[in-house]
């Protein structure tokens, strides 16, 4: 069976230039992406874009933005993805939620207990003991597996 062609076109795609972005101007949906009914489905429109400019979507692929605007339908801002690559990207340009160190809602360690971690010659079982943690999380510590920031 032949693959469905798609039959939004450019028009579907209503837009107001914003800087270098094209940014949907029609629905926006929960998420802040911009979408638009088509054949009783809802599409969103960055998709429609990429689609319209350069074909179809690969299996197991998302359509991501270069310029975080979730708005923004410019098909030189968008490029196919996986999860993983759209992960990485937000995270390398600190666009990710998830705090980490002092931040994070678990911690029990600030950045000078690991340093002062990282210098003793205790072992792992009394650093453990002194600072109310697992004798793994020193020797994630010592090995730079975990605070790897500092």
């Amino acid at each position: 069976m032949a693959p469905k062609e798609m039959s939004y076109t450019k028009k579907a795609l209503r837009y107001k230039v914003n800087g270098d972005c094209w940014e949907y101007s029609g629905t926006i949906g929960m998420y802040g992406y911009g979408q638009f009914g088509h054949r009783g489905k809802t599409i969103r429109a960055h998709r429609a874009s990429y689609e319209i400019y350069n074909g179809k979507i690969p299996n197991g692929f998302i359509v991501c933005h270069t310029c975080d605007n979730r708005k923004c339908i410019n098909p030189e801002h968008l490029y196919a993805g996986t999860y993983a690559d759209n992960y990485n990207d937000a995270r390398d340009r600190q666009r990710t939620n998830h705090p980490s160190g002092e931040n994070h809602y678990n911690c029990k360690l600030t950045l000078r207990d690991v340093q002062k971690i990282r210098n003793s010659d205790l072992s792992q079982r009394k650093l453990a003991s002194t600072y109310g943690v697992s004798q793994t999380t020193i020797g994630h510590i010592k090995r730079d597996l975990t605070w790897k920031t500092i």
